[in-house]
Order: structure tokens, then C-alpha cells, then sequence
């Protein structure tokens, strides 16, 4: 029996070489692409419930520090727009950098437009036109309804 178990050890290496490629070859092949997916698709990176449930705290914590004098209602309009950026950013959609006219000229989803047209207008005039309850709203609509 150890004669049959030491025969392959007596062949030429090449041959091992040869098997452990064709062993290597598939995983290597699976992990790149996978890989490459996850690179050129981020979109379809998943945001847990926990971390929606957190984000939408953060909202609905906004407009309660605006009322209670805490932070500006310009303030509160610019970290509306902060914290709806980075959530849909961190689910593969890059708008953290963009501008309002960058969004319009893109692709981007109507939900989301709706939304930073708000925040604009109350993070850039002197007298925010829309309330910041309004652009909360705005605000828990995105991140609850966002599709990753």
C-alpha cells in the first residue's frame, strides 16, 4: 500500500507544477473577479438596516436642535445635505462632491434631486425659503425609501 501511496512522487515535477496551476487557476480566476465587480459596481454594496436606522436618528435629530436653538437653521440645511450625501455615497452612488447643476446634469435619481434642492436653498440664501422640519422631511424620505 505505501508503494501505491509513494508511485506519484516518482513522477516528473512539471506535473505537480501543472496541477497546482489548474488548482489555482479557478480561485484566483473567482476572487479577481469578484474583486472587479465590487470596483466597478460599488452600487452594489448593501447598507445594513442598522445603519439606515442610525442615519435616520441623526435626521430626525436635526430639526429638534434647530428648534432648541442649537445649531442655525442655515447649519441644519448644510448637515441635512451632509448626512444624505454620505449615506447614498456609501452606498455606491457618488454625489458627496457634486454640485446641485453636477446632479441635475447626471443621471441621478429624482427622490434625491428633490431633496438637495432643498438643502440648497436653505445652506446658500441668507433666508432659508424652505423650513428645516420640511427639508427633515425631505431628508428621512431619501434614506428610508434608498434603494443600494
Amino acid at each position: 500500500m505505501v508503494d501505491e501511496l509513494a508511485a506519484p512522487l516518482g513522477y516528473d515535477p512539471r506535473w505537480s507544477i501543472l496541477l497546482g496551476a489548474l488548482t489555482l487557476f479557478p480561485v484566483l480566476l473567482l476572487v479577481g473577479r469578484t474583486a472587479l465587480r465590487i470596483i466597478r459596481h460599488p452600487g452594489s454594496l448593501r447598507i445594513s438596516g442598522t445603519e439606515r436606522s442610525r442615519v435616520l436618528a441623526v435626521i430626525d435629530d436635526i430639526p429638534r436642535a434647530t428648534a432648541a436653538g442649537e445649531i442655525a437653521p442655515r447649519a441644519a440645511h448644510s448637515r441635512l445635505s451632509s448626512v444624505v450625501r454620505d449615506f447614498v455615497s456609501a452606498s455606491g452612488s457618488r454625489v458627496d462632491g457634486k454640485t446641485l447643476r453636477d446632479l441635475e446634469s447626471s443621471a441621478a435619481d429624482e427622490m434625491l434631486l428633490e431633496a438637495v434642492r432643498l438643502f440648497y436653498g436653505g445652506t446658500f440664501h441668507g433666508n432659508p425659503t424652505v423650513s428645516v422640519d420640511e427639508a427633515a422631511r425631505a431628508a428621512h424620505r431619501v434614506v428610508a425609501e434608498w434603494k443600494n
